[in-house]
């Protein structure tokens, strides 16, 4: 029955306090609605989503030469790249955003990536919804120009190391066959030499051997067969070695050529031009404040009831 009177007087207490819990709750809305529109300044946000699309080196390239473009070109590679300090001081540089330092653009830019996908959105927050439509623009700009100079930079650089190995393998391959064709000589058998040819894979050398050193070679004694064929084995070898090295070559330059960064990276949402801010919400402002405008006022009248029954109990 007490908890019943207390409860009783409790709402009697708020009733008769409700204009005072009206006018704090008034103050709080007033509070809420200049710092929502006139203190607080408006957030907004542009997205773009752009799919990574690297597989697309596996239908023109080998399994090495996919591997040396995969360090330039993933989804995790790229995500890294987008917020780097490299890259957006290129970008504030480039397109003379001076709005913008680094670490101001950095904070504001939001990359995320979904597990086991190949999308990337980019998410750039501030206060001019023209300045951030701009400016994200001119990050995806860089940052393709950016990895596609990376790209061509790398197959640029396998290309010469293919290039260097491949003279070196053609040094000793043109000197195990002066050694070869020597010691034919000496013996009386015909020469053999190498032809330039053409075939599916490219320019590749071949051996061209007489009919007749086959035939003489059988009537050597049987030390003589062993050393010309572990000359005739290392000749091959080294054939075989620098054919490898100039297919591969081949296939760098070709793809060097036929490279096309709008199949490994393809915009999939562009930019829009935000129109309404994203923050601060008003109406849920409002609302809090409302609510705890009412709480706040609750509380100060059954304050000041019971710190007047105290009084008086005194």
């Amino acid at each position: 029955m007490q908890e019943e009177i207390s409860l009783r007087e409790i709402i009697e207490v708020i009733l008769k306090g409700k204009k005072l819990i009206i006018g704090i709750t008034i103050i709080a809305l007033i509070i809420a609605a200049i710092l929502s529109y006139f203190v607080i300044k408006p957030s907004y946000e542009t997205k773009a989503t752009i799919l990574v699309n690297n597989n697309s080196f596996q239908q023109v390239a080998g399994e090495e030469l996919t591997s040396y473009l995969n360090e330039v070109v993933s989804t995790q590679v790229y995500s890294e790249r987008l917020k780097s300090q490299q890259l957006l001081n290129r970008v504030i540089k480039n397109h003379e955003l001076k709005d913008w330092t680094f670490r101001s653009l950095q904070k504001n830019l939001k990359v995320d990536t979904e597990k086991d996908s190949k999308l990337i959105t980019i998410t750039l927050e501030g206060n001019d919804p023209e300045l951030i439509y701009k400016t994200l623009n001119a990050i995806i700009v860089e940052s393709n120009t950016f990895t596609g100079e990376s790209i061509s930079n790398r197959l640029s650089a396998v290309s010469d190391q293919y290039k260097a190995q491949l003279g070196e393998e053609k040094e000793k391959l043109d000197a195990a066959l002066e050694d070869y064709n020597k010691a034919q000589v000496a013996e009386g058998l015909p020469a053999i030499v190498l032809l330039d040819a053409l075939t599916k894979e490219g320019k590749q050398y071949l051996i061209d051997i007489d009919e007749r050193y086959l035939d003489e070679l059988q009537n050597l004694d049987k030390n003589k067969q062993v050393e010309f064929q572990k000359l005739n084995n290392q000749v091959n070898a080294l054939t075989s070695l620098y054919n490898k090295y100039n297919e591969k070559y081949e296939e760098a330059r070709s793809l060097s050529k036929l490279f096309n960064l709008e199949n490994v990276l393809t915009i999939v949402s562009e930019p829009d031009l935000p129109e309404d801010p994203v923050s601060p919400n008003k109406a849920l402002n409002m609302a809090f404040a409302v609510i705890v405008g009412i709480m706040v006022g609750i509380a100060v009248v059954i304050f000041q009831h019971y710190w007047n029954e105290t009084n008086k109990g005194s």
